[in-house]
């Protein structure tokens, strides 16, 4: 009986590997945070063939949403994770940033993390999605976090790291946002302001808009004033519109977004809190 070597082993052509390691990785059961979960780090420990691809998917995202001295030592292992190995910095694509005890200005500070940020734009492959919050567990995920001055944020992270690049952006909870976040982002198509409160103004004065983001989603709940995004975006090609409210005493600043969109407009949902987050009126496909 003979045994064949390692060297007669059938080899797996890169194709049969990509499908191999994105099928584990769609059907692998995500953790409570969103990240992958323990299947596709199998898949990147099990062979070194594999391992490439694997990485691919389990930096895909990034969420970092841990108290302080937790985050220091996760993005200082991340650092050293990019520098021994740069493909890492290819495959990241979001980011999910919670600031844990309302805790805030690491994210224009921390020259590790800014570190981190300049290895994940410079590749080439730049961030699609940014999702920002205030900290889940003040007053049971309802509590929303004041940012007193923005404008460490806006120079330090936003402008150089994401208003160039993202197409998807979620707020989630946060106060005082300028609305050059917004309007700043030139290929924006996917907006998420979940209980935010925008400012036109910053310490640098007011935003001028000039080449505004052409939404194709946008998902309000409770956000104010809607009626500086009327300024701040281009609606005319708007598919999709959800509105949150806290009762809905007046819906003209949701009308006239609506009439912005015009024809584009495929997709219209409107909640009140007293619904239980389903939607009292629902219409679809060109309705």
């Amino acid at each position: 009986m003979t045994h064949s070597s390692s060297s007669d082993a059938p080899q797996l052509s890169p194709d049969i590997i990509e499908s191999i390691v994105d099928f584990v990785a769609q059907n692998s059961a995500r953790n409570w945070n969103g990240s992958l979960g323990k299947d596709i780090l199998n898949c990147a420990l099990v062979s070194r063939l594999f391992r490439h691809r694997a990485q691919f998917h389990i930096f895909d995202a990034l969420h970092i949403r841990h108290e302080t001295k937790e985050r220091i030592a996760r993005l200082q292992n991340l650092k050293d994770l990019i520098k021994a190995n740069p493909d890492i910095s290819l495959a990241v694509q979001e980011l999910f940033l919670e600031c844990r005890g309302l805790e805030y200005s690491w994210i224009g500070e921390d020259p590790t993390f800014l570190n981190i940020m300049e290895s994940i734009t410079r590749n080439g492959r730049p961030l699609r999605k940014l999702t920002l919050g205030a900290d889940e567990f003040i007053d049971d995920g309802y509590g929303t976090m004041r940012i007193p001055d923005f404008q460490p944020l806006l120079k330090r992270f936003f402008r150089p790291f994401i208003l160039p690049f993202i197409t998807t952006l979620v707020l989630d909870r946060l106060e005082n946002v300028p609305i050059e976040v917004i309007a700043g982002c030139p290929q924006l198509v996917d907006l998420e302001l979940l209980h935010v409160e925008l400012v036109e103004k910053t310490s640098e004065g007011a935003v001028t808009f000039h080449s505004r983001p052409a939404l194709k989603r946008l998902v309000i709940r409770l956000t104010t004033p809607i009626d500086i995004l009327e300024k701040a975006l281009d609606l005319s090609r708007l598919d999709t519109y959800e509105i949150c409210r806290d009762g809905l005493p007046d819906l003209r600043s949701e009308q006239r977004i609506i009439d912005a969109a015009g024809a584009s407009l495929h997709v219209l949902k409107i909640y009140s809190l007293n619904t239980e987050c389903k939607p009292f009126i629902k219409y679809g496909s060109r309705f």
